[in-house]
């Protein structure tokens, strides 16, 4: 997703009443919840955790996006996600801008940046390789 379909899909949010955010939030976390994405239940505690504690920081979305890009979530459902916790945020350009650059830069940083894997229960660099702790 492009910076521009970003702003253009924020904009979108932000003109829908809070009670429509909130439905369309719902209907995105049963799309998380086994139909594009496994199952909630099969999430290590802390990414839970992170994921439903919103707004989100810049390290709680950095692990986030990784996390969900790493075990393979569409992208429009994530991102989509991330900028639906930030309608009524002030930050809200920040986090775009943040998303953006994390979309731009994932394959120059496949071998610095992990994330965990559901199928092998451990960390994984970007490029598929284990990480292991120094």
């Amino acid at each position: 997703m492009e910076l521009e379909e970003m702003l253009s899909h924020f904009r979108k949010l932000k003109a829908l009443t809070k009670s429509e955010v909130k439905r369309k939030r719902s209907n995105m976390l049963k799309e998380f919840d086994g139909d594009c994405f496994f199952k909630i239940a099969l999430w290590p505690k802390f990414i839970r955790r992170k994921f439903f504690s919103s707004p989100y920081g810049d390290c709680d979305t950095l692990i986030l996006y990784l996390f969900f890009s790493g075990n393979g979530c569409p992208p429009m459902l994530y991102l989509a996600w991330f900028l639906s916790s930030h309608v009524k945020n002030p930050r809200w350009k920040k986090r775009i801008y943040q998303l953006d650059w994390l979309f731009k830069n994932e394959f120059f940083h496949r071998d610095k940046w992990f994330y965990f894997d559901i199928y092998e229960t451990k960390y994984l660099y970007i490029n598929g390789n284990k990480r292991i702790k120094r």
